[in-house]
């Protein structure tokens, strides 16, 4: 019989040696330990595998998915289709989050029985002391949304990262939800199929994830990838 998990965590990883250390440390230290780490090595050009590969032997754990280079979407895609646990998170290679995540996702899931929960964020500047806590606007404390909660269907306050919530992945299996396969924006058509499909959306207002802003990063790069945000309306529309 196929082993299953609590959570299963993937992690997107390309060229972030500096900062990917620090990310899985923190799955490790969590205070709930019934998790996988699924880290997808996205052909990795510097010393990233070398080091995800040390996590990977040291700790069963986490596991490591060689692929080559083909953005973060489709890395996330092809995780998700071996994930073990009851439930889904996404963190980033340079970001990290606190502790007792683990544990208080766990005990809002098990009281709530919601299909998602969101949860708070803190952005972290590179180099800088300086740090800035993110909240949920238009949404209470500790209570349920979903789409229909948006008045006029104003959509301008809700956050399209996938990395500040967390899925059952039996929502997420049985109604297909994929990230689009673009380099940036990937995670767009996620987050809003989420939004459109899920009855129960829970709002933890407490940050459990540490998102990091660095000058060098893709998303702060002039690129033509930046475009793809015309595939993912095209993609909304379909």
């Amino acid at each position: 019989m196929e082993k299953v998990c609590t959570f299963s965590i993937i992690i997107p990883v390309y060229n972030v040696e500096k900062y990917i250390k620090k990310c899985l440390q923190s799955l490790k230290d969590q205070t709930f330990e019934d998790f996988e780490a699924l880290i997808v090595n996205d052909e990795s050009k510097d010393g990233s595998l070398s080091i995800i590969n040390e996590f990977a032997n040291s700790d069963n754990r986490f596991k490591v998915i060689n692929k080559k280079n083909e953005g973060p979407g489709i890395a996330r895609n092809a995780a998700l289709k071996d994930i073990k646990g009851k439930y889904v998170l996404f963190v980033d290679p340079d970001d990290y989050i606190n502790p007792e995540t683990l544990q208080l996702l766990k005990e809002q899931f098990d009281k709530t029985n919601a299909q998602v929960i969101q949860f708070d964020y803190r952005k972290v500047y590179e180099n800088s002391i300086k740090a800035e806590l993110s909240t949920l606007k238009n949404v209470n404390d500790n209570s349920f949304y979903n789409y229909n909660s948006f008045k006029n269907k104003d959509l301008s306050n809700y956050r399209l990262m996938v990395w500040d919530k967390a899925y059952k992945s039996d929502f997420i299996r049985d109604n297909k939800i994929e990230f689009a396969p673009n380099y940036h924006a990937e995670d767009h058509i996620f987050s809003l199929k989420t939004l459109f499909l899920a009855d129960k959306i829970f709002y933890i207002n407490k940050y459990f994830y540490n998102y990091l802003t660095r000058m060098n990063s893709s998303s702060n790069k002039k690129s033509s990838n930046n475009f793809c945000i015309f595939d993912n309306i095209k993609l909304i529309q379909e």
